[in-house]
């Protein structure tokens, strides 16, 4: 398996389109949209972080698709709440 040399890897999307999100080697859960992976990077330390650093950074390996991939960039353009804006979402999976 190749590794990556950036911090941040996202898998491509599962059957259920979801998204592994892994930050320095540990699976933090799955993303179904920019503002789930912006959640996740910010309980990462990076608070400040918003759908605008997700899609411009460098330090994500986007695997299977980038940050325009078909159900991110629709949820993100549209201004649609992210799954993980919600505790009790149940399409936000945490890994913890």
């Amino acid at each position: 398996m190749a590794t990556s040399e950036r911090p941040v890897v996202i898998y491509p999307p599962d059957e259920n389109g979801g998204r592994r999100l892994r930050v320095d080697g540990s699976i933090l859960g799955r993303a179904f949209t920019v503002r789930d992976v912006v959640a996740f990077m910010q309980e990462a330390g990076l608070q400040e972080w918003d759908e605008i650093d997700v899609v411009r950074t460098s330090l994500i390996d986007r695997r299977g698709g980038g940050p325009d991939h078909a159900d991110e960039a629709r949820d993100s353009d549209a201004g649609v709440r992210g799954a993980c804006d919600s505790a009790n979402s149940p399409r936000c999976h945490r890994r913890g």
